[in-house]
């Protein structure tokens, strides 16, 4: 009596994880209809709650990192094999397998492309929130509101009587106003600190 079992070219290429994201495949979908449901809601409302559910699921995080993966082997294409042609080398070269590798490496590009997308509207959204401090008198913006350049001109000369108002992501849009060089350089560095810090081994 002939066995058969389902495969597919990534269910070969890493058995256990593709095992492991197919076990995951009912929490990958709750978390779609979670992360559809935010990015929806960040289409109408800059809240903070939102931005902190889109923080956790998008982009290159722990969370969604997995997600994706499961998303992945989600939509993988397996078909039916021979149990004892399963590691045979002509069924490498069947027409069903070719079409296996094509459709699951066009899915890891896709899952990376989500993964990178989704980074730059996370970072986008988080900008429309995200509260500044605008000089009037020079329509230059600040992250801080005690940066060291605050009441300061191009020219490096201090400011009578600047005129500070607080002012959201949002509003900045479509306008011409500029942000802080020093500012910028501080953000960078954050940013950078806390990759360093998110990504690091214990």
């Amino acid at each position: 009596m002939k066995e058969y079992r389902r495969t597919s070219f990534l269910m070969e290429l890493a058995p256990d994880t593709y095992q492991f994201l197919k076990d995951l495949k009912p929490i990958a979908l709750l978390y779609a209809l979670v992360l559809g449901l935010m990015v929806i809601l960040s289409m109408f409302f800059q809240w903070s709650f939102i931005k902190f559910f889109l923080d956790c699921m998008m982009g290159w995080t722990l969370l969604s990192i997995p997600f994706v993966g499961g998303i992945i082997v989600a939509f993988d294409k397996e078909f039916t094999v021979e149990d004892y042609s399963y590691s045979h080398k002509e069924h490498h070269k069947a027409k069903r397998f070719k079409f296996s590798t094509v459709w699951g490496v066009l899915l890891c590009i896709a899952g990376t492309a989500s993964l990178y997308y989704s980074s730059v509207y996370k970072k986008y959204y988080g900008f429309l929130c995200q509260e500044f401090y605008l000089e009037q008198n020079t329509g230059i913006y600040h992250i801080i509101d005690d940066c060291e350049y605050i009441g300061i001109d191009e020219d490096d000369e201090p400011i009578d009587k600047p005129i500070i108002v607080r002012i959201s992501g949002k509003e900045l849009l479509e306008t011409d106003h500029k942000l802080c060089e020093v500012c910028e350089e501080w953000a960078e560095e954050a940013e950078a600190t806390a990759a360093e810090y998110q990504y690091r081994r214990p």
